[in-house]
């Protein structure tokens, strides 16, 4: 089964001129991003979601990255979205045939966003380098009021190195030297404490008053284990971040490392950095709540063992739970 012949025409005409709109346009414009900013977003970001390795966006996958990456949505499946994010998928995956692509990629249950070269039929770079930016520029407008674009002065040039210049997400919408990404946004110059998010109305520990808990290293030294305690001016609470990596201020040659998740017997520890993906994180954001998940898995978040306690130790477990116990966000503090 096939889209409907008008979504595949409608594709093509937007193939032919103009980059992709989608429903998001009519709320805020966005930069537009050129092909290099777009490959490196796509590689890094993006990648992470295709669960299947398929080299593309199916519809769960896509839904994944509105809900983790987007704004706030009461949806809880593809089949629940409102219709416009589901006509800017179909969009998506439809306009491939415009650009020669092939119809594979709009083809019923089976369609998918290509977002890799690889997965291409075209043997023209410049036809696969067209249609993956309009691709990038689409789903970065699909992400404004959640992750979209936000400055952090990301090169324009390959010569990138990106450990360090992994651009972030905001609401912000950035000026015309960076990319779309869901990093973190503090330079490695800035330390911070991350403190666990409290509100009115939380009720930890049979107490409704404020607390303030944050995240601390012991000696901050390689395979010290992350924990909670009373926020203080320490610098065993200072962090910093590079990339997608957290580091104590103290010595950033550590990086937060993952060991093991949903118990405090397997808790985040420092690492040297590596580059693994045990030690990238997302979610982080510098003026808000926020939660942080390993990358590529929004279903863990970081968090304590049920209400905060002194000496917590910090893991990744199942957010649900960490939701139902209102610990499932922090804030720079």
């Amino acid at each position: 089964m096939k889209f409907p012949a008008a979504i595949v025409a409608l594709s093509s005409q937007i193939a032919q001129g103009r980059h992709l709109q989608t429903a998001a346009d009519t709320v805020a414009s966005t930069k537009i991003y050129t092909p290099f900013e777009c490959n490196l977003w796509l590689e890094l970001v993006v990648n992470t979601f295709d669960i299947d390795a398929s080299g593309g966006l199916n519809s769960d996958e896509y839904f994944a990255i509105l809900s983790t990456l987007g704004p706030t949505t009461p949806a809880t499946s593809y089949a629940t979205l409102d219709f416009n994010a589901k006509l800017s998928f179909s969009l998506m995956a439809c306009s491939c045939v415009g650009y020669g692509l092939g119809e594979d990629c709009c083809a019923g249950a089976d369609a998918e966003i290509p977002i890799s070269a690889s997965s291409s039929t075209s043997n023209d770079p410049e036809v696969v380098d067209a249609y993956m930016t309009n691709v990038c520029n689409a789903l970065a407008s699909m992400l404004v009021g959640g992750a979209a674009p936000s400055s952090v002065g990301i090169a324009t040039e390959p010569t990138v190195t990106i450990d360090v210049a992994v651009p972030s997400a905001s609401s912000v919408v950035p000026p015309a030297t960076t990319a779309p990404t869901n990093g973190p946004t503090h330079s490695p110059s800035v330390s911070f404490r991350l403190r666990l998010y409290w509100e009115q109305g939380y009720y930890w520990q049979e107490d409704w008053r404020e607390m303030f808990w944050c995240m601390e290293c012991d000696e901050c030294q390689e395979n010290d284990s992350i924990y909670i305690n009373w926020c203080s001016d320490s610098v065993r609470q200072q962090f910093t971040n590079v990339g997608y990596t957290i580091r104590p201020s103290s010595d950033p040659s550590l990086c937060f490392t993952t060991t093991g998740t949903h118990t405090e017997d397997r808790p985040i520890r420092l690492w040297p950095c590596s580059g693994s993906s045990e030690q990238r994180f997302m979610g982080f954001l510098a003026s808000e709540r926020f939660e942080l998940h390993p990358l590529g898995d929004a279903s863990l978040c970081l968090s304590q063992m049920h209400h905060p306690k002194e000496d917590e130790r910090i893991f990744p477990n199942n957010c649900t739970t960490t939701r139902g116990d209102t610990t499932n966000y922090w804030i720079t503090f």
